[in-house]
């Protein structure tokens, strides 16, 4: 028997209940009748809506979920208006509504929306979403910005000139701040802009006598460890001890120079060359280390110490050394490994024709026993000393993480305090002077808070925070402070969020530590830990290892590399707390990220042998007038064939999501027979090309100089799997040659410009 369908039910037409309207009599009757009566249900008469609230009629129900605007609409018709239902035909899941015709004298039709009349009309929920769009950034925003006595440059600095600072508005007001991101948006260079330099980074030391009431009191990056003595101590190492700490010294050719121009280059171990000798104009150099580079680092100083060194500026670079004892991964190691660090220094070299370029010169070889450094980090404050002469100071005091899985407290001696007429560099022994281990676990990674506190990212998942003033300056143990779980499998990077506490009310403890600090794992997770409860928060979770991570303290961000060659941003503000976007995109899996404290461009170092830097603080809009860009410093290849590398820069900006080069076409006839060559060729012998890197050529290592003030702020230095170390000084430019605003004075809303600022903060 043929199964049989249930019965549809009619469903009452509520288009007969207007039609009967349709005569003027009628009609005049029903809205006079309805004027100076309120609705049914009115909360204004009570009596009334209690007897509204007896009937359930459905004519009733419709008449509710009429809104107040059409009851206005129908009241206000005129008599000789006719109305006419015509029905809508519904779409998907939407309600079937009806529509009313109004035909008026003239011939216009008038549509207005009627309510589904089978239940009652219910207002839809307003979801509001703050995830972003397709094509649509939040552009990110300060966590901190210094409360008073900010600077910035008052004219266009040098490259090795002394600095001419003025005090300036602080970006903590909410108008100066909106201009400022937005006029940083205007910035299309490689480079940071020098109008908009400024210091946002927060660091407790600077707010030791600081006054809230008077907002005044603050020392920018003052001098630490006033207390410590001279440094010595450290033997100088004989010749042929020297080859064990260096590892084999050999020569690399590399092509430089323009593309069609190229000249060859013989790079003897510790040697450099001005990038001005292959194209004029060129502000920065390259220099060959010997071994493969791990890590580079900026020393922090002071303007007037950079002055008595004769402007040099000095950064840490470590290098892989081979070595005899094989390396356990995840496991601390007890014998001798035999490594250096190397220490060169940034001067200006006075050429024939009195035109200036960086030179670039290896003064300190530190050897240690400790093993290669995998991870270099310099105290972010000054810590070189108050001595009178130079014997007396020193560079600073660095930590580095080695392959013996020790954290090592070094402090590093002055170059020019060594012996004179020594042949440079000088080799020399140094033992830490202190040394950090986990228990049953090798040390991973480190980052500092401040002068006084540092964390360590062990292999077994575990963060240890250590506060090291009285054992720096006492000689005592380093206390631990925190040590608990935050991964599941080996950290991989460690970011603190250099912000301040802050109490009930959102006021800053500006004399406290931060608390908060940021962790990738091997396991493609990045975590948010605050060391007050010491219990991580998921921020995401990747498909990829998350080989570097960093925070901006000019953008309140925290950036990691994610898969498919994108470096991600994530907003730490609680307003977009977990939201993120892809900041770039990179031609290889990005292996090193480095913002800087003083402005908002991101560099990112690749295994194809790319140096990319993009502005954090671009448009929000793809479809904007400035355009979202990427740009290439240099690119590093490999011949396979002839063992010479080529480096090539000077290349054109490219637009954030497009690919470069020429977009693949469908093969013809001609390319078919090619292919067919090329295969027999190799068939014949010849070798096979493939689309993989080289694992020379990767970027290991780049690094802002963020310690040296705002005149430093252009320089960036990165480091090659082959040995190679790029620094380059790179300057700003805006948009169409046109600073925002018209002027810095009014960016910054400075004397004069007051209102502007009311106007943005509105």
């Amino acid at each position: 028997m043929a199964s049989q369908g249930r019965a549809r039910r009619a469903r009452p037409s509520y288009a007969d209940l207007f039609a009967k309207a349709n005569s003027d009599e009628e009609t005049e009757a029903s809205l006079e009748s309805n004027q100076g009566r309120p609705r049914d249900g009115s909360v204004f008469d009570p009596e009334q809506a209690s007897e509204s609230a007896k009937h359930n009629s459905a004519d009733e129900l419709v008449s509710d979920a009429i809104s107040d605007a059409d009851m206005e609409v129908l009241l206000d018709e005129k008599e000789s208006e006719e109305d006419v239902v015509v029905d809508k035909p519904s779409k998907g899941k939407s309600k079937n509504r009806g529509s009313v015709v109004k035909r008026t004298q003239d011939g216009i039709d008038n549509v207005q929306s009627l309510p589904n009349g089978t239940r009652p009309q219910r207002p839809a929920p307003k979801v509001t979403s703050n995830l972003p769009a397709k094509d649509h950034r939040h552009r990110p925003g300060s966590l901190w910005c210094p409360p008073s006595g900010v600077t910035r440059l008052a004219a266009k600095p040098g490259i090795f000139s002394s600095p001419e600072l003025l005090v300036t508005t602080s970006s903590e007001d909410a108008g100066i701040s909106h201009r400022v991101k937005k006029a940083w948006m205007y910035c299309v260079s490689a480079g940071p802009c020098w109008q908009l330099l400024e210091d946002r980074a927060f660091y407790k030391e600077e707010y030791i006598d600081y006054d809230a009431t008077s907002r005044s009191g603050r020392l920018p990056r003052p001098l630490v460890y006033t207390e410590l003595s001279s440094v010595s101590g450290h033997p100088s190492l004989p010749i042929g001890r020297r080859a064990s700490y260096v590892g084999p010294q050999t020569f690399l050719e590399c092509n430089l120079g323009p593309l069609g121009s190229q000249k060859l280059h013989k790079f003897a171990p510790l040697s450099s060359v001005p990038m001005s000798t292959f194209q004029e104009g060129d502000n920065g150099g390259i220099l060959f280390t010997g071994g493969p580079v791990t890590c580079i680092d900026w020393c922090p100083t002071t303007s007037t110490r950079i002055s008595e060194r004769g402007g040099r500026q000095y950064m840490a670079i470590a290098t892989l050394i081979g070595t005899t004892n094989p390396v356990k991964v995840g496991l601390p190691t007890n014998h001798p490994s035999p490594a250096s660090i190397q220490f060169w220094s940034l001067s200006a070299h006075i050429g024939p024709n009195q035109t200036s370029s960086p030179k670039l010169s290896c003064e300190l070889v530190a050897c240690i026993e400790e093993g290669s450094a995998l991870q270099l980090k310099w105290c972010p404050l000054p810590s070189h000393g108050t001595g009178k002469s130079a014997s007396q100071k020193g560079l600073g005091i660095l930590a580095a993480v080695t392959t013996n899985g020790v954290v090592g407290i070094y402090r590093v001696p002055e170059p020019l305090s060594l012996k004179k007429g020594e042949i440079k560099p000088s080799y020399i022994q140094v033992m830490p002077k202190l040394s950090l281990k986990l228990p049953e676990t090798a040390c991973q990674a480190i980052d500092w808070a401040n002068s006084e506190t540092i964390g360590v990212g062990g292999a077994n998942g575990f963060i240890a925070v250590y506060y090291l003033k009285d054992a720096i300056v006492r000689g005592t143990e380093p206390t631990l402070t925190h040590y608990f779980p935050a991964q599941q499998t080996s950290i991989q990077s460690l970011s603190w969020i250099r912000a301040p506490p802050t109490k009930g009310d959102g006021s800053p403890i500006l004399g406290e530590d931060p608390t908060i600090i940021c962790s990738t794992g091997t396991e493609g997770v990045v975590k948010l830990t605050d060391i007050r409860d010491c219990i991580p928060r998921l921020l995401v979770r990747n498909r990829e290892v998350p080989h570097a991570s960093a925070y901006s303290s000019f953008c309140g961000s925290v950036l990691v590399t994610d898969v498919d060659f994108w470096v991600k941003l994530f907003q730490v503000q609680s307003v977009s707390l977990g939201k993120g976007h892809f900041m770039t995109d990179v031609g290889g899996a990005a292996l090193s990220i480095s913002v800087s404290d003083l402005h908002p461009i991101l560099a990112v170092g690749s295994a194809d042998g790319a140096c990319t830097t993009t502005n954090m603080l671009r448009g929000t809009r793809r479809e904007g007038a400035v355009p979202i860009l990427n740009h290439k410093v240099y690119q590093l290849d490999y011949n396979t064939r002839t063992g010479q590398y080529r480096m090539l820069d000077h290349f054109l900006p490219r637009e954030s999501g497009t690919s470069e080069g020429p977009a693949f076409t469908e093969s013809t006839t001609a390319k078919v027979v090619e292919a067919e060559a090329i295969k027999e060729r190799f068939e014949n012998g010849a070798p096979e090309p493939s689309a993989l890197w080289h694992p020379s050529v990767g970027v290991n290592t780049v690094a802002w100089n963020s310690g040296c003030g705002l005149v430093s702020a252009a320089w960036l230095a990165s480091g090659m799997a082959c040995g190679l170390v790029r620094v380059d000084y790179l300057e700003g430019s805006w948009f169409r040659n046109v600073l925002p605003y018209g002027s810095v004075e009014a960016v910054r809303c400075e004397a004069g410009h007051n209102s502007a600022a009311a106007s943005e903060s509105e």
